[in-house]
């Protein structure tokens, strides 16, 4: 069973207190290298069980997350079945996973899957996502460019505003790098709990953005 948050405090408060207790019994009658030993060796059973802990909880997260993404992916594809699929296979051969916008040819890769079941949300907006919202963009427009920018500031914008919502855990946004210019966000989210709600929650308001053509 996943630990909530406050059951993780909790069990990290008392290893700290016991770090306490450990190096003031120890060193209240002075600091030498024989009583900071001691301090040490007291203290390897309790840090050792702390890091059981995180490892084993760790590894039933993992796998909660991973069960969660792929209930997420199956509800959202049955939800927006107009724009997107899970195409694990494509033109005969296995790809990498994606969830695709597929109004359009040729599809548009939206999420990843294999980033979502380890946690971390990708989202990417480009020409051929717009084009599958009736954006009116084409590739020729000088400011093509600026117009897709600005709709991943609102897209991004979206998201975090959700999760702020949400109160969920989660990383701060990772910085895209100048090749990925088709990458409005990408960023961990820690709770596991809330992690399929929020996902759900999160496509809902981008494709409804996209559908407005907010942003634009």
């Amino acid at each position: 069973m996943k630990h909530t948050e406050n059951e993780e405090r909790i069990i990290y408060s008392i290893g700290a207190i016991g770090f306490v207790i450990i190096a003031y019994y120890y060193l209240k009658s002075g600091i030498t290298i024989d009583s900071i030993l001691l301090v040490f060796k007291d203290f390897i059973p309790i840090f050792l069980a702390l890091w059981l802990f995180k490892t084993v909880d760790g590894m039933r997260t993992s796998k909660s997350q991973k069960k969660a993404a792929e209930k997420t992916i199956k509800n959202i594809c049955k939800k927006h079945s107009e724009y997107l699929k899970d195409l694990s296979e494509k033109n005969g051969r296995e790809t990498e996973r994606y969830l695709y916008f597929i109004k359009t040819k040729p599809e548009t890769s939206f999420i990843p899957i294999e980033l979502l079941r380890n946690g971390t949300l990708e989202i990417r907006i480009s020409h051929g996502t717009l084009s599958n919202f009736g954006y009116s963009i084409t590739k020729n427009d000088s400011d093509k460019e600026d117009k897709i920018a600005k709709v991943k500031n609102a897209v991004k914008e979206e998201v975090m505003k959700t999760l702020y919502n949400g109160g969920v855990r989660f990383n701060p946004p990772e910085t895209i790098k100048e090749n990925e210019n088709n990458i409005a966000v990408r960023i961990k989210i820690v709770s596991v709990e809330s992690f399929q709600d929020i996902i759900e929650t999160i496509v809902d308001n981008v494709i409804t953005l996209l559908k407005n053509k907010q942003g634009y």
